[in-house]
């Protein structure tokens, strides 16, 4: 356990120091985040975040990780998803253009690292459904595409997704195996995650604050699913670390939000990856409820609460067929709470109008 501490460690001071570094280069070539309708942040911000985080993973990696085929295409792919993020951040690609990168980066981790859905588990509670290669393959690229975009969408206030994250990690974290492979790259993970954290609290008055942006987002959605997937499938020969039901509660709250935000897009004939201002974090302090640091802690705890019922699920080995029908009926109440309350914010011209009906 203190060999990991000391990786915790060594990746959250390195991160620091890949920011550092990054930062001058990224203000000079104009890899900033500028304020819009949109994005109400003052000042121009770097987007750091997302390369530093994967440059202090791919070096801590090579130091502490044994090599193998399946590491070397996760760091590909993932490599390639920062680049693509980065490329976004700078000249907002096409939906196209990131659907099928997003397609090459999860083929690279199918066909070299043999990572594949191909059992969803007893969901209906007869057996395991095991799907043929034929639609786990478009399977796996829809679940890829689906946790990498609920990551990037769920990335609205300061330190919001990179929370998520770290309570994810972290309960992947613990229903591995001592012995697994993944802890080290886990540790590295969050160690760097936590390196950026820092960062942006400005100790240091004089260092500029930075934001993960697109690639940050896209590197940490496509890394959880990529995980969800190694400790849930038979395909890369190991023991199942837990059900995949289990892994829809670690990315429970992103996973709602992106799937309401695109049903109500669609349902009021919007273009469902047009970006807005109609998510969970927009629509609690549109409503003048919540200032965004008091929404930051509220939206944790909802997605801490959410990882611990998965843990405890694991933890009791309740049927796969259960969690799943819970996970619906989670779906739906969440689904019914933010329609209405989005309804009503609709329908108030102004938050503080809003307040006053809150409020009688």
């Amino acid at each position: 356990m203190n060999h990991l501490l000391y990786k915790l460690l060594f990746s959250c001071t390195l991160s620091l120091v890949m920011i550092t570094i990054l930062n001058p280069a990224f203000i000079k070539v104009g890899f900033v985040d500028r304020p819009s309708q949109r994005k109400r942040h003052e000042g121009t911000i770097p987007l750091t975040g997302g390369l530093a985080v994967y440059f202090t993973m791919v070096f801590a990696a090579f130091l502490f990780q044994d090599n193998s085929v399946l590491l070397r295409s996760y760091l590909a792919s993932a490599g390639l998803m920062t680049v693509v993020g980065m490329v976004d951040d700078r000249f907002n690609l096409a939906i196209t253009a990131r659907v099928i990168l997003t397609i090459l980066s999860t083929a690279i981790m199918m066909f070299f690292g043999e990572l594949y859905f191909i059992n969803l588990g007893n969901l209906l509670g007869e057996s395991d459904i095991e799907l043929p290669l034929m639609i786990a393959i478009p399977f796996t690229v829809i679940a890829f595409f689906g946790i990498v975009n609920a990551i990037n969408m769920i990335d609205g206030i300061d330190y919001l997704m990179p929370g998520i994250t770290i309570l994810a990690l972290c309960s992947i974290w613990a229903v591995l195996d001592i012995s697994n492979e993944l802890n080290v790259l886990m540790v590295s993970l969050v160690g760097a995650i936590i390196g950026f954290i820092v960062f942006n609290l400005q100790l240091n008055r004089q260092e500029q604050k930075i934001f993960m942006g697109d690639s940050g987002s896209m590197l940490l959605g496509f890394t959880l699913i990529s995980m969800i997937c190694y400790c849930s499938q038979p395909t890369a020969g190991m023991k199942l670390s837990f059900e995949p039901a289990t892994g829809l509660y670690f990315v429970a709250l992103p996973l709602l939000d992106m799937v309401t935000t695109v049903v109500r897009r669609l349902k009021n004939g919007k273009n469902p990856f047009h970006p807005d201002r109609t998510h969970i974090h927009h629509i609690l302090m549109q409503a003048g409820m919540m200032s965004s640091r008091k929404t930051l802690i509220v939206l944790l705890c909802i997605a801490g609460l959410l990882n611990i019922t998965g843990l405890l699920f694991h933890h009791f080995s309740t049927p796969a067929s259960l969690q799943f029908f819970l996970f619906v009926l989670i779906f739906i109440f969440y689904f019914i709470v933010t329609q209405k309350l989005h309804l009503f914010l609709s329908n108030c011209s102004k938050p503080i109008s809003c307040n006053d009906q809150i409020n009688k």
